[in-house]
């Protein structure tokens, strides 16, 4: 399978934007997909020769409404970047203001939609016949991808996720720059955002090397803190954190740009998975397998013992060798065998810090990744613990259990009542039981009763002598056409009894 990887790589970037990013989830399933393919898939890039400026232009016309030059003083037609959905010019605002213009492509919309229906059937045809297919669920990855790429094509969502991060980032004090965005410019179709100074990290080789040591070590353990800040503190987080998506200026200021990939997780999961990287700093399985159960879904309790097991022989590795690609995709495996499921935003998280490990690298080459990170989730851990509101939390929970002692009683005799009436209803049912039962003994015994009745009947009619009636009619005869008679009519009458009682009991 991994000879695959090179010829797979260029079909999917061949294919689409939907395959291309089918192709960098599998990237991020190790549990499924080995190590060796899953690499050569994280290569996988959305970059494209860029559109006619006149085409483009056009689109910026009709998504202001007015013409461009009524809104910039400057609008580079030559893009700085450009993908399969849209590119990227540099602008200047009647203001002075520089700033960034993203340009969806015309045909983006129609032309998503079609490699979404193709990557669908395609993923369905393959878990058909594939079992490796099936256990990654390529299917639901494809229809889930297929939703984020509908959202990736409208800009104002991506512009609503720039500013709630930023807006975290304020509150949190992180040190990472984020543009401020222009929502009355923006629309479905063009986002227009504060341009950041300096250049992606994926291209500041150069830049980097005229930095100090010491300073490179200071902007990855800043670049480390803001990270998780945002997945620990703001809840809010860039879930898409390649070193493409985030700027460094020449003073080594740190920035992110590209926020159509973002996850929200809430308080109550940020605390659970500062949980399991405290215990797991600690080398204590016992609390991990305790955020664990709390933060995934499905597995047998009784495995519990097993997995701290395994967990704890995991956390022994990392503490010899750290490696945090290891961790993430040896949780992931040992997740998958124990049948337990990652919800998206917390997979979303681990995505992150594990893709963060190469710009991390690129920064500070010589620092152990999973030393920092482990260092640093302590000191923002105790972030998470906020006298106020842990005040205001206990005051709300006091609240609500004043609540449910408050209404305990009226909830107690709702309950007597409840019982009580459907002890009541199992008595009437029992009792229409007892008497359905004796209808049918009394049903089954009038038809015994014709049936013997209708032998008397049968005997009498055929004896041969005995007295005789006028005008010379055999009595014995007489008799048994009298009793017959009365047996057919018990008989009839049981088997009607006996057909409106199994009417009943259906």
């Amino acid at each position: 399978m991994e000879d695959l990887g090179p010829p797979l790589v260029g079909a999917l970037n061949e294919a689409g934007v939907a395959f291309v990013k089918l192709g960098q989830v599998l990237a991020s399933r190790r549990d499924v997909v080995p190590a060796r393919l899953a690499d050569q898939l994280a290569t996988l890039q959305t970059q494209a020769d860029a559109e006619d400026w006149r085409v483009m232009e056009g689109v910026l016309s009709e998504e202001l409404e007015r013409p461009p030059a009524t809104v910039f003083t400057r609008l580079d037609p030559v893009p700085l970047a450009a993908a399969s959905i849209g590119q990227v010019h540099a602008a200047r605002l009647a203001s002075g203001e520089e700033v960034i213009v993203k340009i969806q492509r015309p045909a983006a919309r129609a032309q998503v939609e079609v490699d979404i229906d193709i990557a669908l059937r395609l993923c369905l045809h393959v878990e058909r016949r594939s079992d490796a297919a099936r256990r990654a669920r390529v299917h639901r990855l494809m229809e889930d991808l297929a939703a984020s790429l509908r959202g990736e094509l409208d800009y104002r969502v991506e512009g609503r996720n720039g500013a709630l991060i930023r807006a975290a980032a304020e509150r949190s004090g992180s040190a990472i720059v984020l543009p401020r965005v222009h929502p009355e410019l923006s629309t479905e179709r063009v986002l227009v955002m504060e341009r950041m100074d300096g250049r992606p990290l994926a291209s500041a080789a150069g830049m980097l090397e005229r930095l100090a040591p010491s300073r490179r070590r200071e902007i990855a353990r800043e670049l480390i803190d803001g990270v998780l800040r945002q997945i620990l503190i703001d809840g809010i987080f860039h879930a898409d954190l390649h070193a493409g998506n985030i700027m460094i200026a020449d003073d080594g200021a740190l920035g992110l740009i590209d926020f159509g990939s973002v996850a929200v997780i809430d308080r109550e999961q940020r605390e659970l998975l500062a949980s399991f990287l405290l215990a797991l700093r600690a080398e204590d399985a016992h609390a991990a397998v305790l955020a664990i159960r709390h933060l995934t879904i499905g597995g047998a309790r009784q495995d519990d013992q097993d997995l701290r097991r395994d967990i704890g022989a995991l956390f022994t590795i990392v503490a010899i060798e750290p490696d945090t690609a290891a961790l993430s995709d040896g949780l992931l495996r040992l997740f998958h065998r124990r049948g337990l499921a990652v919800p998206g935003n917390l997979a979303a998280a681990v995505r992150t810090m594990a893709t963060l490990q190469e710009a991390v690298a690129m920064l500070d080459g010589q620092s152990d990744y999973a030393a920092l990170i482990l260092d640093r989730v302590g000191a923002v851990a105790t972030r998470l613990i906020d006298p106020a509101l842990a005040s205001a939390v206990a005051a709300a929970q006091s609240l609500s259990v004043a609540q449910y002692l408050r209404r305990l009683p009226g909830n107690l005799d709702v309950l007597t009542e409840t019982r009580a009436a459907a002890a009541r209803t199992s008595d009437a049912r029992e009792r229409s039981r007892r008497a359905w039962r004796l209808r049918i003994l009394g049903a089954l015994t009038g038809c015994a009763f014709g049936v013997v009745l209708g032998v008397v009947a049968l005997v009498l009619v055929l004896h041969v002598g005995g007295p005789s009636v006028p005008p010379g009619v055999p009595l014995f005869s007489l008799v048994g056409a009298a009793v017959g008679s009365g047996a057919l009519i018990v008989c009839v009458r049981s088997a009607i009894a006996l057909h409106r009682l199994a009417d009943e009991a259906r």
